[in-house]
């Protein structure tokens, strides 16, 4: 089950407050976004999570904060941005922060927050119930730790080009350069040196 809030991005968000959100813990959310044209890039939802874990030897709860985001996406029925939030925000019984950023034109322009509230986690709202539909969002460090997982397979890449055999431009013959573009073009090709 999904509990819905919607957020009319305009004169309630001129001051950048955003309206309370109260969930019920385990369920998950699906906020209506108006006022963002169609044309623009798509908004998104941030929501700060809590984690508890226990450490097995001492027993010990850690808690660690996130920040995770969720893209709005255009209903053309409804006519507005849905943004479809798992129950990962909700596990956890508190107050936290959510934010919604928005793009100020067309897809290209920079994003800026067009407001915040408190999202507040409850244990006796909706209580029993199964959560619903939604995925977990995504943070800037999952993104980075995917971006470096790219680098580092270019990289490996890129290594095997170090190991090129190199000549003096001033005092190489013909025969150096030649061999040179031969091992480039045979890397290039992913081919064994002949």
């Amino acid at each position: 089950m999904n509990q819905i809030f919607r957020i009319t991005v305009g004169q309630e968000t001129i001051l950048g407050r955003l309206p309370p959100v109260r969930v019920g813990q385990g369920y998950s959310s699906l906020f209506h976004i108006s006022g963002v044209a169609p044309t623009c890039a798509a908004p998104k939802l941030w929501i700060t999570t809590k984690t508890v874990s226990v450490d097995s030897e001492t027993q010990e709860e850690t808690e660690t904060t996130d920040t995770r985001f969720w893209t709005g996406v255009w209903d053309t029925t409804l006519g507005l941005w849905v943004v479809s939030v798992g129950n990962h925000p909700t596990q956890n019984t508190g107050s936290y922060l959510y934010a919604v950023t928005m793009c100020g034109g067309g897809k290209d322009a920079p994003e800026y927050i067009a407001g915040q509230g408190s999202f507040v986690v409850y244990s006796n709202i909706a209580n029993g119930g199964a959560s619903g539909e939604g995925e977990d969002g995504t943070t800037i460090m999952r993104m980075l730790e995917a971006l470096t997982e790219r680098v580092e397979a270019l990289e490996a890449v890129l290594t095997v080009g170090a190991e090129l055999p190199m000549f003096d431009p001033e005092s190489a013959f013909d025969i150096d350069m030649r061999n040179q573009v031969q091992a480039i073009t045979n890397l290039l090709r992913g081919t064994e040196e002949k």
